[in-house]
């Protein structure tokens, strides 16, 4: 069985965050847009097999999608911190070296001639000056860097949404289903509903239910829906995009995957970072609010990019990866 999260907030574009045990399938359709008082909020996911849904409050997502974010986020090496190090160390050379100068002239017998002085004077400042720009960019290093044919098969209230997994027998039926509860479909997203219901493939619905919705359309900013969590069954970690691009607008795409082997996007979406995690590990990261059956040593993968509606029009299948070397994203900046 593979457990899927799904979060996002109003009044953002779409994002997607998914930790998987071992594969899975899925898709996200946010219908939500920034007009939160005139939009369905709510998720359309195709899937292979009937899910089983699972409460996650928001806070325990937020915990978790923050654990996740610790243990992938990228190396940062700043290149302002090693230009102030190397720039005072030369610095601190010329100093040093004036300093030296001026006591093996003071010992070979002062500095009698006109020359000798001006070159004094002159070492002399170059020292002085050295001495307060060093003093000047020391301090600077501690501080740098930083319908008819729809059958439901279940239906429930999971946290805020109300909740069911449909099937149908065409994607006219469908879409009719579906914007009569609330949601926009159109005729641009039928081929991608006629794919899925070709395969056999379930539909979940979740939409947040009314007497919920203020807690989300009141205030500014982006506030955090509670996640939609799913186990279900499914052959490998594929995630399909064919719907999410039927929206016609760049969507930022981040995925965290906890397989049994290290996996690949087949270069359509740039992983960040993959390594080994251990038991133990893995029972601080999921803990009691999302449990799932776990290897005693499994791989944490990390996807993120931004596709276009074009790169969004197959699905994305996550292939066993030949490199099995760890990896972490390593980013250099100011």
């Amino acid at each position: 069985m593979q457990t899927m999260v799904l979060q996002t907030a109003v009044a953002l574009p779409v994002a997607v965050a998914m930790p998987v045990a071992v594969p899975a399938r899925s898709i996200s359709a946010p219908t939500q847009a920034s007009d939160t008082t005139s939009a369905t909020l709510g998720w359309v996911v195709p899937l292979p097999s009937v899910p089983e849904f699972i409460e996650l409050t928001p806070n325990h997502a937020e915990h978790l999608f923050y654990k996740l974010d610790a243990m992938t986020r990228p190396s940062v090496t700043h290149i302002s911190e090693w230009l102030l190090l190397a720039l005072a160390f030369l610095l601190l050379c010329a100093l040093v070296g004036g300093v030296v100068v001026l006591i093996v002239r003071g010992l070979r017998g002062g500095f009698s001639s006109p020359v000798h002085k001006s070159r004094t004077v002159t070492i002399a400042m170059f020292g002085f000056v050295g001495l307060l720009l060093f003093a000047v960019i020391l301090p600077a290093l501690g501080t740098a860097g930083g319908g008819g044919g729809v059958e439901v098969i279940t239906s429930e209230q999971i946290g805020v949404f109300d909740a069911s997994v449909v099937k149908a027998t065409s994607s006219n039926d469908l879409v009719s289903w579906l914007n009569e509860h609330g949601f926009t479909f159109t005729e641009g997203d039928r081929p991608v509903l006629d794919e899925a219901i070709a395969a056999g493939w379930c539909f979940a619905v979740a939409i947040v239910r009314d007497d919920m919705r203020d807690r989300f359309e009141s205030g500014t900013g982006a506030r955090l829906i509670d996640p939609l969590v799913m186990r279900f069954a499914a052959a490998e970690p594929t995630y399909p995009l064919a719907l999410t691009g039927t929206i016609g607008s760049d969507t930022e795409i981040l995925i965290y995957l906890l397989t049994d082997v290290k996996r690949d996007s087949r270069q359509r979406l740039p992983l960040r970072a993959a390594h080994t995690i251990t038991g133990e590990s893995i029972e601080r990261l999921l803990h009691e609010s999302l449990p799932m059956t776990t290897n005693p040593s499994m791989w944490l993968c990390k996807f993120k990019g931004t596709l276009t509606p074009a790169e969004m029009k197959t699905d994305l299948v996550f292939a066993p990866s030949a490199d099995l070397a760890p990896s972490r994203e390593h980013l250099v900046r100011w």
